[in-house]
């Protein structure tokens, strides 16, 4: 068996990125021949991996709509003739949460696949949320639509490896081994998955509570409103980018408060439990 994976911009600090690799891994393990494509991060892609990847140009990514040789799977919602579109997230559904004005160009271009998608591509939602707004945004039959929950690296976030890890992170951010931490770690988005919420939190907790630290990973960099943020000069919190270790940091909290806007699936939440971290988030 033949498969093409397909994703626009790869990205192993994303979780779409480490599904391209799952799927990858398992289907090379299952004896499929792989092939995986995408526009954008195919050298960090391969050099992370180790997997078969390579670069295609835009007009690249259109004609692989055209590779009958393959089962050809989609994991960007860009080939509309693809065998099975994996739908790991809906900007248009997340618009139903966000009072935002930059999100018309992807709204249309969702709009727009979904009407030009075969009748014979099978599709797989990351979850019941994600295959009720496909259902009512975009028209499409439900039987048509498998629920497929995303799966997580267990060796990385194993229970097990909690005490060293926490060790590990905890000398590295130079906190004590009994000072309590509360954290936010995400892969997307900040506005989208809350940071504002949480330093809101943040500063509720920090008043009743002086001995609490914080700790926020994700993006290559704070936004700039909040590299300002009092409990940041205080040393209080601490920030770290995204990167391809967030068991480690994970390990050091007490408490992972994630007050997402909107959130397809969240990996994130079950890599958490996966670790014994106690977790508060939205619904």
């Amino acid at each position: 068996m033949n498969v093409l994976l397909y994703l626009r911009r790869l990205d192993l600090y994303s979780g779409a990125g480490q599904l391209v690799r799952m799927q990858a891994t398992g289907l090379l393990k299952a004896g499929a021949k792989v092939r995986i494509r995408c526009q954008h991060g195919a050298v960090k892609f391969f050099i992370g991996t180790g997997l078969p990847v390579r670069p295609v140009s835009k007009a690249g990514a259109r004609a692989l709509n055209k590779a009958r040789d393959h089962i050809i799977v989609d994991n960007g919602m860009q080939l509309s003739q693809a065998n099975v579109s994996f739908v790991h997230s809906l900007v248009t559904e997340a618009s139903v949460y966000l009072q935002r004005d930059d999100l018309d160009r992807e709204i249309e271009r969702e709009a727009a696949y979904f009407g030009e998608l075969s009748v014979d591509t099978t599709i797989v939602a990351n979850s019941n949320l994600v295959k009720k707004a496909l259902v009512e945004h975009f028209g499409l039959n439900a039987q048509r639509i498998v629920v497929h929950y995303p799966g997580f690296q267990s060796k990385k976030f194993a229970s097990k490896r909690v005490a060293e890890l926490r060790q590990r992170a905890r000398e590295t951010l130079q906190i004590g081994a009994d000072t309590p931490v509360v954290g936010f770690i995400t892969s997307g988005d900040f506005h989208l998955r809350g940071l504002d919420l949480f330093l809101a939190s943040a500063n509720r907790i920090a008043a009743a509570r002086p001995e609490v630290h914080f700790l926020v990973v994700g993006s290559r960099r704070l936004p700039a409103w909040a590299v300002t943020h009092p409990l940041i000069a205080s040393g209080r919190l601490a920030y770290r980018p995204k990167n391809r270790r967030p068991e480690l940091w994970m390990a050091a909290l007490d408490i992972f408060l994630y007050a997402a806007r909107f959130e397809a699936f969240g990996m994130v939440i079950s890599e958490a439990q996966a670790l014994g971290i106690p977790v508060v988030t939205s619904r």
